[in-house]
């Protein structure tokens, strides 16, 4: 169960994994293609696209300003890493 600010948030089954591999390696720089084989496994090395695209949609569901946001942030360049509060 994910929560924001008491409430309850539904996550995709990959939001889900990609939130906690983020979160199980808060701190820490991830690329996209290691979140592609964590998250999605083997055979979408190539689509770095889809990464980006469920971190776009998770930063909508879970922080307060996606457009600034302040759990996951991305390093230009190498990944994301999630930062905690």
């Amino acid at each position: 169960m994910v929560r924001v600010d008491e409430r309850p948030i539904k996550l995709t089954p990959i939001e889900y994994r990609l939130l906690c591999e983020l979160i199980n390696r808060s701190g820490q720089v991830l690329v996209p293609s290691y979140l592609l084989e964590k998250v999605w496994g083997s055979g979408y090395e190539a689509d770095e696209h889809l990464v980006y695209l469920a971190i776009h949609r998770l930063r909508r569901k879970i922080e307060q300003d996606p457009e600034n946001p302040q759990l996951i942030q991305n390093r230009p360049g190498m990944g994301y890493v999630f930062v905690t509060p």
